[in-house]
């Protein structure tokens, strides 16, 4: 039987600042998405800092050299719009209509963030608290030590938010070179879906984006994993549930069968709803557990 081929209408540009803008044009839909990814991630984290690339992204929405944090919600609320970030990026969506609003702010957040020292404060203290509360977290710590024991000590092995020790550490200086430093045009991809015509999305991001540094692209590095072995680690904890993670090192995204893996990861475990069959099985007839996924696309 011939497979169907879902086509999905892209236009491709190189942006002045050097970014690459990818615009699929969705006429009569009701909502624009944008999509903005940073390259590097929390793989850039300095040693004994670890969680500077992830409260790089997450503030900077707390004010630009134009607006105050109150100003920018404003702006986008009115429009039914949002706009937030991480450590590899921003992410928003609002009414069609207001796509240039959204395109606008999302520009001045990533060319003139201003970290107040305030809300770094404020930031700094969220995150302690929910690490606080995670340590108390039978599931959390189970992961985080089974993510330990696959990489070792490769930056995927470790929590983009850091640790409390590195929290405490990280000052306002650090946040503005990483923002200098790494988010630059050349290590952009920018995605727009959307109502839009994508020539006029191209010139206004153009415009808009004429004050981002093109920087220098991210170079390929070699990955350094623990040698393959058979590593098992516990911890005990007064819970009624069992938290258990069993799994290895998967695959690149470049390997040939990643497509095909993909397919067949839906099937057997991370299909919609209870669909998969090894829900079906462990969950629905044999009633062994609430929860239960599994995957080799997600690496681990």
């Amino acid at each position: 039987m011939k497979s169907p081929v879902i086509e999905v209408p892209i236009a491709r540009f190189d942006l002045e600042c050097g970014a690459r803008l990818l615009v699929s044009a969705r006429p009569g839909a009701p909502v624009l998405a944008l999509g903005v990814h940073v390259r590097g991630g929390h793989s850039l984290d300095h040693e004994g800092l670890q969680g500077t690339a992830y409260l790089t992204g997450g503030l900077m929405d707390q004010g630009t050299e134009k607006h105050t944090e109150e100003q920018l919600a404003e702006l986008l609320e009115s429009s039914g719009g949002g706009l937030s970030g991480d450590g590899s990026g921003l992410s928003g969506t609002i009414a069609a209509p207001g796509w240039k609003t959204l395109l606008k702010t999302a520009a001045e957040v990533l060319t003139q963030p201003t970290y107040p020292a305030a809300k770094i404060k404020r930031q700094k203290q969220r995150v302690l608290d929910r690490m606080t509360l995670e340590l108390d977290d039978p599931r959390v710590r189970a992961e985080r030590l089974f993510r330990e024991q696959v990489y070792g000590d490769h930056w995927l092995g470790r929590s983009a938010a850091g640790t409390p020790e590195s929290i405490a550490a990280i000052k306002r200086s650090h946040l503005v070179a990483h923002h200098r430093e790494h988010w630059v045009g050349k290590r952009m991809v920018i995605a727009v879906c959307g109502d839009v015509e994508p020539e006029a999305v191209r010139r206004l991001l153009d415009r808009e984006l004429a004050g981002l540094r093109p920087g220098a692209e991210l170079a390929p590095r070699e990955h350094v994993f623990p040698e393959r072995r058979v590593r098992a680690a516990a911890f005990e904890a007064d819970r009624e549930q069992v938290h258990v993670y069993l799994g290895h090192l998967g695959i690149r995204r470049s390997d040939p069968d990643y497509p095909a893996l993909v397919v067949m990861d839906h099937i057997l475990g991370t299909g919609p709803g209870f669909t998969n069959r090894i829900s079906q099985r462990l969950r629905d007839e044999l009633g062994l557990a609430y929860t239960v996924h599994a995957s080799i696309f997600s690496s681990a």
